[in-house]
């Protein structure tokens, strides 16, 4: 799974480099609680243009309270 730019909201293709603005679909996922946090991440799924794929990566990443 990729990780894109938190700051900028770019998500980097792990098969050629280019840079992807909008994903194609979101979902969020929260983890179980480790230690009073938990860990809820926001993914998505994004279509190179340059290769013609598609991967994930993760758009936010927030912890909050249990």
């Amino acid at each position: 799974m990729a990780f894109c730019n938190l700051d900028q909201k770019m998500a980097k293709c792990p098969y050629d480099g280019t840079e992807v603005k909008h994903p194609t679909k979101t979902w969020t996922m929260t983890g179980k609680p480790m230690g009073g946090k938990r860990v809820k991440l926001t993914n998505g799924i994004f279509h190179c243009p340059t290769c013609n794929r598609n991967f994930r990566a993760v758009i936010k990443k927030e912890i909050i309270p249990a």
